[in-house]
C-alpha cells in the first residue's frame, strides 16, 4: 500500500486482500499508529466510494475482533480517525453500506472512550439526524445510528440543544416506524430517556413520546433495559409536564397505563432495579393531586405498601414509596383546613376525575 499509495486501484486490492485475509494473520490488535498509516494512505482518494467502503469495513473488522477476542482491549481511537469517518459519512451521504459500517466503526470508537466532544464539534448530530430522516426505514442503519447516540449522550455535555431537540424528532419517527423491532426499541427508548434528562424533548413530542415508551414496555416486555429506560423516561417527562402525567395514567382508550405498570412489576418483582425505577415514576404521578384519585383507584396503594415491605434494605426505594404513600393518604383524608378553604363546589367537583372531566385531557 505504501509504495502504491497514489493509485486507486492497487489500494482497493490490497484493502479486499486484507478483508479476506484470515484471522490469524491480520496481527490483531493493530496499534493506533498502523491504523493511522492505512487511513493516511486511504485518505487520498476519499472520493473513491469502493476504496472507502472497503477502508471502513477493515476498520470494522479489525476493531470489532479485537474486542471479540478481548472486551478490555484498548480501541486504537484519535482525531485522524474520527475525522476519516466523519469524511467518509459526508463525502458519500446516499451510500447505505458506506453509512451503515460507518456508524458501526464510530460505536465500537465511542464504546472505550469519551468522543462525544470532538463528534459534537464536527457535527456528528445533525449528520445523524439526517441520515436517520433519509433512511429511516433501514432497519440496520437505524439501529446503527441509534445505538451510536445510545454511547455518545451517556457523557455528552453540551451547551448547545437545538441539535439534539431536532434528532430528537427523527428518534421518535423511527421508533414509531420499527416498534415491532425489539433491538431497535430497546436503543430508541434509550436515547429518549437520555434526550429527556438534558430536556432536548419538545413539548409538542410529549404525549407521543409517552405514547411511544409505553407501548414499547407493552410490546417488549421482557427486555428488561428497555424497560428501565422506558420507566426512567416516563419519569423524567413527568417531572416536567402534567399532560404526560395524565397520559401516563390513561395510555389510550379502555388501557391504563397504571395496570402495565402493576403487570411489569408482577414480572420483575425480584429485580430490585425495575422495581426502584416503577416507584420514581409513581412518585412523579403522584406530585400531580388531580392525578392521586386515579392512583387510588387503580390500586397503587396497595402495590407501594407490598413493595416497600419487600425492599426494606433500598433506601432509594423506601423513600419513593412513602412519597407516594404520603401523597395518596393526603388525598384521601385532606386536613379539616383544606376541607374548610375549598368551596362545596370543588369538594363535587373533586369527586370526579379529570381525565373524565376535561375532554382536552381524554387520548
Amino acid at each position: 500500500m505504501q509504495n502504491f499509495s497514489h493509485r486507486p486501484e492497487v489500494q482497493l486490492r490490497a484493502l479486499n486482500k486484507l478483508l479476506t485475509m484470515p484471522e490469524d494473520q491480520l496481527g490483531l490488535p493493530w496499534p493506533t499508529e498502523l491504523v493511522e498509516e492505512v487511513i493516511t494512505i486511504i485518505k487520498q482518494h476519499e472520493k473513491v466510494l469502493d476504496i472507502l467502503l472497503s477502508a471502513c469495513s477493515l476498520l470494522l473488522r479489525v476493531l470489532g475482533q479485537a474486542l471479540a477476542h478481548d472486551s478490555e482491549a484498548e480501541i486504537p481511537k484519535s482525531s485522524l480517525i474520527t475525522s476519516f469517518l466523519m469524511n467518509a459519512l459526508q463525502s458519500h451521504p446516499n451510500s447505505e453500506g458506506l453509512v451503515l459500517v460507518t456508524y458501526n466503526v464510530l460505536s465500537i470508537i465511542s464504546s472505550q472512550g469519551q468522543i462525544s466532544e470532538e463528534l459534537e464539534e464536527k457535527r456528528l448530530f445533525e449528520l445523524a439526524q439526517k441520515h436517520l430522516e433519509r433512511f429511516q426505514e433501514d432497519r440496520d442503519i437505524c439501529l446503527g445510528i441509534l445505538s451510536l447516540l445510545w454511547s455518545l449522550l451517556v457523557d455528552v455535555d453540551t451547551v448547545n440543544k437545538e441539535p439534539l431537540e431536532n434528532l430528537s424528532v427523527s428518534v421518535t419517527w423511527v421508533l414509531a416506524f420499527h416498534q415491532e423491532d425489539m433491538e431497535v426499541t430497546e436503543a430508541g427508548c434509550a436515547v429518549l430517556w437520555l434526550l429527556s434528562l438534558m430536556g432536548c424533548i419538545k413539548e409538542g413530542q410529549f404525549e407521543q413520546v409517552v405514547v411511544l415508551l409505553l407501548r414499547s414496555i407493552q410490546l417488549c416486555p421482557g427486555r428488561v433495559l428497555l424497560v428501565n429506560n422506558a420507566l426512567r423516561g416516563l419519569a423524567s417527562l413527568a417531572k416536567v409536564s402534567e399532560l404526560v402525567a395524565f397520559r401516563t395514567v390513561v395510555l389510550e382508550e379502555g388501557s391504563s397505563g397504571l395496570h402495565l405498570v402493576q403487570d411489569i412489576y408482577q414480572l420483575y418483582k425480584d429485580d430490585p432495579e425495575v422495581v426502584e425505577n416503577i416507584c420514581m415514576l409513581l412518585a412523579q404521578l403522584a406530585s400531580y393531586k388531580e392525578i392521586l384519585p386515579e392512583m387510588m383507584s387503580g390500586g397503587i396503594k396497595d402495590l407501594v405498601q407490598v413493595i416497600r415491605g419487600r425492599f426494606t434494605s433500598s433506601l432509594e426505594l423506601i423513600s419513593y414509596a412513602d412519597e407516594i404513600l404520603q401523597a395518596l393518604e393526603a388525598a384521601t383524608h385532606p386536613s379539616p383546613q383544606e376541607d374548610q378553604l375549598e368551596p362545596p363546589a370543588m369538594l363535587e367537583a373533586s369527586k370526579v376525575s379529570p381525565l373524565q372531566a376535561d375532554p382536552l385531557l381524554r387520548p
